[in-house]
């Protein structure tokens, strides 16, 4: 059998379930490929996915899906069979029919991807975007102190998103993207290099200092707090929609970013999702869609189906309050934590997305998103007379110390930086569009 990681065509989709699910190796091995099928499905920026069936009465699975992996490895495959076998027990994610290290096998689930106009709250159905919203909170339940997910041994090392941001960079840094030997070994490498170059990925001291700003207002928005068990990339290619029997559900698959975090980080992260498209074909593979910036009430609203789902929480307006600005935060960690990812994967020869571009377009929407939040939570503060020399400290103080009544003022104070993000144009995508990368520089998106 060839190296699993080159698997691209039919017949070794097809010969390669064939040796790795039990029934099908044992039951049916007698049969010829001709009994079964393989077909290529969209998503996975860093993975081939294919959904192969046979045609054969009363040998189950019919059909099963498979995942090959590519790019550049960032994460513990081996925590990651725990946890799917943690979520096959709870009915919360798929069965994993064979972990083969450079892929696995998959039960197959009915149901339907979603779009990108669905999983952004623009199609006619909003019962998705709150169906997705419930699910995120059942999961949210289980959290470092259960004793079911303690059994399962998932590491605790801190957040994921810290813990990865730290490893990611420092994969990303120690690989030289100016080696003549890969910069001349294709046109794609020497583009890479020049973006590289571009973004100072090689500048530890200004990407460093910023991820320790997030790791230290994310501090003081969670005092005290367990991490919770959290899916951390629930994308529309991440959501099977179900309906059976007049009943509809969410249903979350790939989890292979998957462990403990702030629960924040899901809700702000699918929030990113919304004006992000990646299901597009034509380079860069994505498409920022500003327009589709979720709005407050949106937002809000979707926040309040999440909390119905979520055991010994405080409820009320300040309650709400809080969970939608650890989301507004969780947004900047996840403009930091995916464009440290485009790093890491523009080392490898993986083509599923044009991770650099994606990385520029991205810390653009950090820089802003985070510019303007700050100045408003900062100037609220300053109105309160909140004092600490720690900016972060005294913009959460100043919201902790607000009551039911205040929030309202806080509301539409926020709501200002849902109508300046969703009404700007993004600068980098916009020459990123016009082919044009050499005055990015003027953006001073270094880091």
């Amino acid at each position: 059998m060839q190296n699993t990681t080159s698997v691209s065509d039919i017949e070794e989709a097809i010969n390669l379930c064939r040796e790795k699910v039990d029934s099908w190796r044992d039951e049916l091995k007698n049969h010829s490929n001709k009994e079964f099928s393989a077909k290529r499905l969209e998503g996975g920026t860093t993975h081939i996915i294919w959904l192969c069936e046979h045609s054969i009465k009363d040998v189950e699975p019919t059909h099963v899906v498979l995942r090959v992996f590519q790019g550049s490895g960032v994460n513990d495959r081996d925590e990651e069979a725990r946890l799917s076998q943690f979520l096959s027990e709870k009915n919360l994610g798929v069965s994993i029919l064979s972990d083969f290290g450079t892929g696995r096998v998959e039960e197959f689930l009915t149901g339907k991807p979603l779009t990108h106009k669905e999983i952004a709250g623009r199609s006619d159905n909003p019962e998705i975007n709150w169906c997705i919203a419930r699910e995120i909170g059942k999961l949210h339940n289980f959290d470092s102190e259960s004793p079911d997910l303690k059994k399962y041994n998932l590491t605790d090392n801190g957040p994921f998103m810290h813990v990865s941001m730290d490893n990611w960079l420092s994969a990303a840094q120690k690989f030289d993207f100016n080696d003549e030997k890969w910069v001349s070994a294709s046109t794609f490498n020497e583009h890479k290099s020049k973006l590289a170059n571009l973004i100072h990925i090689q500048n530890k001291e200004k990407w460093n200092q910023e991820v320790e700003w997030l790791k230290d207002i994310t501090s003081h928005l969670y005092r005290n707090v367990h991490l919770v068990l959290s899916h951390n990339d629930i994308n529309a290619g991440n959501v099977l929609w179900e309906v059976k029997k007049g009943q509809t559900r969410a249903k979350f698959i790939d989890f292979e970013y998957g462990g403990l975090d702030y629960a924040g980080f899901d809700l702000g992260n699918h929030f990113c999702e919304h004006f992000i498209d990646y299901s597009v074909t034509e380079w860069p593979l994505f498409r920022l869609k500003l327009e589709h910036f979720p709005q407050q009430d949106y937002m809000l609203k979707f926040i309040e189906h999440y909390m119905t789902q979520r055991n010994n929480i405080s409820t009320g307006k300040k309650a709400l309050g809080m969970y939608y600005v650890k989301s507004l935060f969780a947004m900047l960690n996840s403009h930091m934590l995916w464009s440290i990812w485009d790093m890491v994967q523009a080392t490898s020869d993986a083509h599923g997305l044009a991770f650099l571009e994606n990385c520029i377009v991205r810390m653009e929407e950090y820089k802003f998103h985070k510019e303007t939040l700050m100045k408003i939570l900062t100037d609220y503060a300053d109105s309160k007379g909140v004092v600490d020399e720690s900016q972060n400290k005294r913009v959460v103080d100043a919201l902790r110390q607000a009551d039911e009544s205040e929030w309202d003022l806080i509301f539409n104070l926020l709501n200002k930086l849902h109508i300046a993000s969703s009404n700007r144009i993004s600068t980098s995508f916009t020459m990123l569009q016009e082919k044009h990368f050499a005055t990015l520089t003027s953006l001073g998106l270094q880091a």
